[in-house]
């Protein structure tokens, strides 16, 4: 439990116990906070957005065109040379 491993990988992924984990953490009768990713944490949530988000400007002001730049690819050499075999000739 302190190395905040499970078997199914949702622990390892997210950073938060999977329920299989928090039902052994229970049954150990320890606090599943105390498991959770400090990433994850309310406190941690409220220092990352506690200034606020700015709004998107509104939907007329965004661009009304977007120029596309068209990248072509580069020319085939024109001059094949039609002598050269694809196949070594078959010899009895």
């Amino acid at each position: 439990m302190q190395r905040k491993l499970c078997s199914c990988g949702f622990w390892q992924k997210s950073g938060v116990p999977c329920p299989n984990a928090c039902k052994c953490i229970l049954q150990k009768a320890e606090n599943i906070d105390d498991f959770v990713h400090k990433m994850q944490t309310i406190s941690q949530y409220r220092d990352t957005y506690g200034q606020g988000m700015n709004a998107l400007p509104k939907e007329f002001t965004w661009m009304s065109h977007v120029y596309v730049v068209l990248l072509l690819p580069p020319r085939a050499n024109a001059t094949i040379v039609e002598d050269t075999p694809y196949r070594i000739p078959h010899t009895k």
